[in-house]
């Protein structure tokens, strides 16, 4: 049997690194109260300025806030969202690759 995963490059795609960086930002304030850019980047394993410019298209596509950095509601919809399709994937993959 094939094995898909390793086959699959192993890098994150944009909606995938969207929500590491969304989850992130909500596990840290859940943690700590307060949201740091600092802390952000540790939790996603990303440097620091190829984090920046995700910021920056999650607050033109206004799924966070920068003052606070918090997730806004469009920002709670897509972590939901992403999470019933990796729910999902997960399912279909037991289905199909199990042996």
């Amino acid at each position: 049997m094939v094995n898909i995963k390793k086959q699959r490059n192993n890098r994150r795609g944009k909606l995938e690194i969207f929500f590491d960086i969304l989850t992130a930002i909500h596990d840290e304030h859940v943690d700590n109260g307060v949201v740091r850019p600092t802390r952000v980047h540790h939790r996603l394993k990303l440097s620091y300025d190829r984090m920046l410019p995700y910021l920056d298209e999650l607050k033109k596509l206004h799924m966070i806030s920068k003052s606070a950095l918090s997730i806004t509601e469009k920002g709670s919809r897509f972590l939901a969202d992403y999470n019933k399709i990796r729910d999902l994937q997960a399912k279909i993959e037991k289905s199909y690759l199990s042996l």
